[in-house]
């Protein structure tokens, strides 16, 4: 797929390859290289031009939400470009929070609970199930303690995962158990790709002027966007950030389900 080249896509571009690159690992280095992936982008334009988006709000009604165009202005962003961004961010957060896949735990994080297992459960042995015989058991404490080295050394070198994103890695999805999280994660998930976006961009921060009440506050902008999409109906987000700021530390690390749609 290739972009279709559209300037009004600019921020959703930028967004994608700051956020989400695709890593390389060299077996003979064991060393890791980031490179531009844009397919999540052009994912969202053909979706975009499908008329495949996952959206119930018009862009008319953006342009005439007072609000938020003042802190738009205010800020130097292009309103255009924001509001495909705002499109993109919902589908994307609704594809992944709602439409998910529960992720297989990956090798790694296996091997970190065996190890925290290990040496905060004071293991005295480990039994391991073999098929079709008798089940192994490992009990001489240096062996023991041995595997635990072992396992710390992969841990700190992550030499089990280095091999490639997890992200696009389909066989650690459970195709056979689709996911929906809660509509207060999904708010704090939405909100959060927002805040990124906020903090790749600095110089989106504006000079408030003498006797200006025009908000400059890009946390109650994002609050009020949360509102205007309707991701939630509570006004409390149209009028103040609290009531997100409180989402965002509740799940201030949930990640999402594996997006197939935008894998």
């Amino acid at each position: 797929m290739e972009p279709l080249q559209n300037d009004d896509f600019d921020y959703i571009y930028n967004y994608v390859s700051e956020n989400f690159p695709s890593v390389e690992y060299d077996p003979e280095t064991e060393e890791t290289t980031k490179y531009l992936d844009l397919r999540k982008a052009i994912i969202f334009e053909n979706r975009y031009y499908s008329d495949k988006l996952n959206v119930n709000f018009k862009y008319e009604d953006y342009l005439n939400n007072k609000e938020i165009q003042k802190t738009v202005d205010a800020l130097g962003i292009d309103k255009v470009k924001f509001w495909n961004l705002i499109l993109f961010i919902f589908d994307y957060s609704y594809c992944a929070c709602l439409e998910g896949y529960k992720a297989k735990e990956t090798h790694n994080n296996q091997v970190k609970k065996t190890l925290n297992t290990i040496n905060e459960k004071e293991v005295t042995k480990i039994t391991l199930d073999i098929k079709g015989k008798h089940n192994l058991v490992i009990d001489d404490p240096k062996v023991l303690e041995y595997i635990s080295s072992l396992l710390a050394e992969g841990v700190e070198n992550n030499s089990i995962d280095k091999k490639g994103n997890d992200e696009h890695n389909v066989s650690l999805i459970d195709l056979t158990e689709q996911s929906a999280v809660s509509n207060s994660a999904h708010i704090a998930y939405f909100a959060k790709m927002f805040v990124t976006f906020f903090e790749n961009n600095p110089q989106f921060k504006g000079r408030q002027k003498k006797g200006e009440i025009i908000s400059y506050n890009k946390l109650l902008l994002i609050s009020k966007i949360i509102y205007f999409t309707r991701l939630s109906r509570n006004k409390n987000f149209d009028e103040t950030e609290d009531t997100l700021k409180g989402f965002l530390k509740q799940y201030k690390d949930y990640e999402g389900y594996f997006n197939l749609i935008y894998l």
